[in-house]
C-alpha cells in the first residue's frame, strides 16, 4: 500500500543544488514537494522521517550488476533475482539492470526469461528496469572474467531471438566494435532503442569513432578490459576520455581504477560523461569467501574479487552508496554532480529520466537517505519505505 512520507530536516540534493534543512513530501508514489522545511505542509497522518544531519539523495540506479546478497543473475532464477533487488535497497539502490555475462545462447535466453519473471513483484524492492547484456559479442583477448565458451562474433539470428525473448527489456548491450558485423549490430541496436556500449575490446581510436558514428553512446567499465591510453596508439579508453559522444561507466572501488585515474576521468568527462556502477557480483554484502559469477568460482578478499587464479579481477563487492562515498574521496567533485552520475545519468541510459533520476516534483518517489559517513539510513522506492537501518 502506498505511503504518505515526509522526509524532514536533511540536506536535499537536487539536480542543480543542495537545499539545507529541507523537506521532501511523497504521496501516491510521486514526489509532491521539494524545498525548505519552513514552506512544507505534510498532510495529517504522514510518516515523518527525521533526516536531520543526513543527505537526501535521489535513489541510485545501478546499470551494471551481476548479483547481490548471495544470488547471481545467470543461475539463481527469478526468485534469486528478486532477492538480489531486495538486498540492494540496503545500499540506496532503487532501480537496476540485471546484467548477464558472455554465455551460450540458451543460457542468456534463460537469464532474460527469469529477469522478466522477476519484474512481476509488488514487494518494496529495487525496481528492475530491464537488462544489460554484457556480451556475448566481445573480444576474447580482452575477456576479463568472461568464459571462453560464451564469447563469439556478432550473430544476427541470435540477436533477433534475444530481442524477441526480451520484448523491449534489453536496455544495454556491451560489444566489441572491432569484431566483424559489430558496426551493423550497433546500428540495429540503435534502431531498437538499445544502448550500444563499447567494451571488452582492443579497438583502436578510429574504430571507436566509427562505432560512435554508427550509434554507440556508452562504454563499459572505463579502463577495464579495453585498449588504453597510449601516446602513440590511443585506444578505446583514450576515445572515451576525449570524445563527448561517449558516456563511460566507472567502478569506484579503488581496485578497478586507481583514484588518480578516476580523478582524470571525471575531470575530463564531467557529470554528463560518467555513470557510476558497481559491477557487483553475488558476493555484494556477504564478506570474504568463495562465490559464483555465472559458472566461475570467485574469491573475495576485502574489496578484491578475483577468479581462482588470484589475479583476474572478477566483478566487485562495491555498493552504490560506497561508490558515491569514494567519488567524493577520489574525484573532488561536489555532491550535486556525484548524485547526477549515480542517478540521472543511469536513468538517461535506461530511458527513464523523465520520471526517475532526480528529486523533483512529479517524479517517482525513489530516494536514498544517507548518513554523514554515506551509510544508508533509509531507502524509499516508488513512495514506499523499502529499507530502514
Amino acid at each position: 500500500m502506498t505511503q504518505r512520507i515526509a522526509i524532514c530536516g536533511g540536506t536535499v540534493i537536487t539536480e542543480n543544488e543542495l537545499i539545507p534543512d529541507a523537506t521532501v513530501l511523497c504521496e501516491e508514489e510521486k514526489i509532491t514537494f521539494v524545498g525548505p522545511g519552513k514552506n512544507a505542509n505534510p498532510e495529517p497522518g504522514s510518516q515523518i522521517m527525521d533526516a536531520t544531519g543526513k543527505y537526501v539523495f535521489p535513489g541510485f540506479i545501478d546499470t551494471h550488476v551481476h548479483g547481490s546478497g548471495g544470488d547471481d543473475v545467470m543461475i539463481s532464477g527469478a526468485a534469486g533475482i528478486q532477492r538480489a533487488g531486495k538486498n540492494m535497497v540496503r545500499y540506496g539502490t532503487t532501480a537496476w539492470l540485471p546484467t548477464t555475462i558472455a554465455a551460450r545462447h540458451e543460457e542468456i535466453l534463460f537469464a532474460i526469461e527469469e529477469t522478466r519473471k522477476a519484474q512481476n513483484t509488488t514487494a518494496p524492492t529495487s525496481q528492475i528496469l530491464g537488462l544489460h547484456l554484457e556480451g556475448p559479442y566481445i573480444n576474447i583477448k580482452f575477456k576479463g572474467a568472461q568464459p571462453d565458451e560464451g564469447i563469439r562474433e556478432p550473430n544476427f539470428d541470435e540477436l533477433d531471438e534475444l530481442l524477441a525473448a526480451a520484448d523491449g527489456q534489453i536496455k544495454v548491450m556491451t560489444l566489441a566494435p572491432e569484431l566483424p558485423g559489430s558496426l551493423e549490430m550497433i546500428r540495429r541496436l540503435k534502431a531498437h532503442k538499445i544502448v550500444a556500449s563499447l567494451g571488452h575490446s582492443e579497438c583502436d581510436y578510429d574504430t571507436a569513432l566509427a562505432a560512435i558514428e554508427a550509434g554507440a553512446t556508452y562504454a563499459t567499465h572505463l579502463f577495464n578490459a579495453m585498449s588504453g591510453v597510449h601516446h602513440r596508439k590511443p585506444g578505446l579508453a583514450a576515445c572515451c576520455l576525449n570524445e563527448p559522444g561517449i558516456c563511460a561507466e566507472l567502478i569506484l572501488d579503488g581496485v578497478h581504477v586507481n583514484p588518480q585515474m578516476a580523478r582524470l576521468a571525471t575531470r575530463n568527462k564531467g557529470r554528463e560523461g560518467i555513470a557510476l556502477i558497481t559491477d557487483a557480483t553475488t558476493a555484494q554484502g556477504c564478506g570474504d569467501g568463495l562465490y559464483q559469477l555465472g559458472k566461475f568460482q570467485v574469491e573475495v578478499k576485502g574489496a578484491l574479487c578475483t577468479l581462482m587464479d588470484g589475479t583476474t579481477i572478477a566483478g566487485s563487492v562495491l555498493t552504490m552508496n560506497h561508490a558515491v562515498r569514494n567519488a567524493v574521496a577520489f574525484t573532488g567533485m561536489n555532491l550535486v554532480d556525484i548524485a547526477y552520475m549515480a542517478a540521472m545519468m543511469p536513468a538517461k541510459r535506461c530511458g527513464v529520466a523523465k520520471h526517475k533520476g532526480s528529486i523533483e516534483v512529479g517524479k517517482d518517489a525513489d530516494i536514498a537517505v544517507l548518513n554523514a559517513d554515506f551509510s544508508v539510513a533509509a531507502t524509499i522506492v516508488n513512495g514506499n519505505a523499502a529499507y530502514s537501518a
